[in-house]
């Protein structure tokens, strides 16, 4: 399968600065509050693609990733490990993208 499709569309520097960065601040307003995205500038919509060629499982996959992530979060105590002493251990995070 060609992927060049939906990469280079949530990968575009004139849409995403820096688009192999993880910078969530990008979404936001200079207040901290959500900003409101363009339609080419959502990766949610993005990476389903658009018009006739927009994936017919779309929204099926959307209300999945809710209900699976509500029922994660409902189900367990999510916390970081602890060592030996009781001390929270940080883990090193490398971000890699969610869409591939």
């Amino acid at each position: 399968m060609h992927e060049g499709y939906g990469r280079s569309m949530l990968q575009d520097p004139e849409v995403f600065p820096e688009p192999q960065e993880f910078r969530p601040e990008r979404f936001l307003n200079a207040d901290g509050t959500l900003r409101e995205l363009q339609r080419h500038e959502d990766p949610s919509i993005v990476g389903f693609g658009f018009g006739r060629r927009i994936c017919p499982g779309m929204y099926f996959a959307m209300n999945y990733n809710f209900i699976e992530i509500a029922t994660i979060l409902y189900v367990f105590d999510i916390s970081k490990k602890k060592d030996q002493f009781g001390n929270e251990i940080t883990p090193v995070v490398d971000f890699q993208g969610f869409i591939r």
